[in-house]
């Protein structure tokens, strides 16, 4: 008994051509879906076909149709915008002509660029700062003086009553302490008078300052005076200047007419047929079915092999439940699955023949039992 041979599978080239042909016709149902015609108090559109391409795609035109006053208010647009056009070529001559001259700045007042003013030059203040240093030390020492004179004598008479005499290391070192505080004191009354002297110093120059600094904010103020004045001047010859430019500036810019506008449609898409995917999935279901029915004739070369003088299975029709036919062998016999009326749904199918079929082909290999149901020889039956 043979096992047949395998489906074979689909062809690439074949299948890519299908898949090709079913994208493009989706892509042409797209195309017509959108092309919706349209009528509003604005005007119509519609499409219409002219043929197709060289890849039988095919062409589409749009036509617009505008209402009669709409059609109206377009044709006296472009009318105007003609009128329009023509008045503004007639202004290009004065354009040419305003800008072929430099502009004439020799009435101008001038312009006041920089405000010359002499560099400050501080003057003598040499007395006034020596003054201000000698009043200032003045009212230091003036504390200074008396309070030393009776520190002196307070140390003169400490050092007898010590019995430290004159002269003597201790009276010595005793004195030029005393002279080293004493010349300290004085030496701060010093730069005491010089920070003031410094301090005059500025307030002089600032002054100085002050006065230079009036005189340069007064000519900067004329100058500015005289630059405004310049500017206005300056700006009238431009705007005479430009006026030629201005009006066909505003001449150009018209308003145009827009064209009507039409309600947008909403996008229908018809997918694509997967074409390479059925056929795949047939392939698929085709190689399936083969391989059980394969499975299934192993089974019974396997069952009639291995039970020898026991191959006589129940096979009548009658004793059987969930019957479903899976396929044939080579020789025509319908192969099934199906379970025995007394098992349970949760026990395994059985996979195998029935009587009824096989007295049709090898009635040798069908026998009667003495329960009156039949039993097929699985070795004859499935004998080659």
């Amino acid at each position: 008994m043979s096992k047949g041979s395998a489906p074979a599978a689909p062809d690439p080239a074949q299948t890519i051509a299908a898949q090709t042909a079913s994208n493009k016709e989706s892509a042409i149902s797209n195309a017509a879906l959108n092309r919706i015609n349209q009528t509003t108090p604005y005007g119509t559109s519609s499409y219409s076909t002219s043929g197709t391409d060289a890849n039988g795609i095919p062409i589409y035109n749009q036509s617009v149709t505008l209402a009669p006053e709409q059609q109206q208010l377009f044709d006296q647009s472009n009318q105007g915008a003609i009128a329009l056009g023509n008045t503004k070529l007639g202004m290009l001559g004065q354009v040419s002509n305003s800008y072929a001259n430099p502009i004439d700045v020799s009435r101008a007042p001038g312009v006041a660029s920089n405000v010359n003013v002499p560099a400050y030059q501080p003057g003598d203040f040499n007395q006034q700062i020596k003054s201000a240093q000698d009043a200032a030390y003045r009212s230091q020492t003036q504390y200074l003086d008396p309070q030393f004179e009776q520190g002196q004598k307070a140390l003169d008479n400490s050092l007898i009553n010590q019995g430290i005499t004159q002269g003597s290391e201790a009276g010595n070192n005793a004195q030029n302490n005393y002279a080293l505080q004493k010349q300290r004191a004085y030496q701060g009354a010093q730069d005491a008078a010089t920070m003031s002297g410094q301090t005059e110093q500025n307030v002089l120059y600032n002054q100085g300052l002050t006065g230079q600094g009036q005189q340069f904010n007064q000519g900067l103020q004329n100058a500015n005076l005289q630059n405004t004045g310049n500017a206005q001047y300056l700006q009238q010859l431009f705007q005479l200047r430009n006026q030629p430019l201005n009006e066909y500036n505003a001449l150009n810019s018209g308003s145009q007419v827009t064209n009507p506008n039409f309600t947008a449609v909403p996008t229908a898409t018809q997918a694509n047929t997967d074409v390479g995917g059925i056929t795949n999935q047939g392939y698929a279901n085709q190689l399936s079915a083969y391989n059980a029915k394969q499975q299934g004739m192993n089974n019974l070369f396997s069952l009639g092999g291995s039970l020898g003088s026991a191959a006589i299975l129940a096979s009548d029709r009658r004793l059987k439940r969930d019957i479903v036919r899976v396929g044939q062998t080579t020789g025509g016999l319908p192969t099934y699955t199906f379970r025995y009326i007394w098992q349970s749904n949760d026990e395994p199918l059985n996979y195998g023949l029935m009587s009824d079929d096989v007295r049709k082909v090898r009635p040798d290999a069908v026998i009667i039992a003495a329960d009156g149901f039949d039993r097929v020889d699985y070795r004859l039956a499935t004998a080659a």
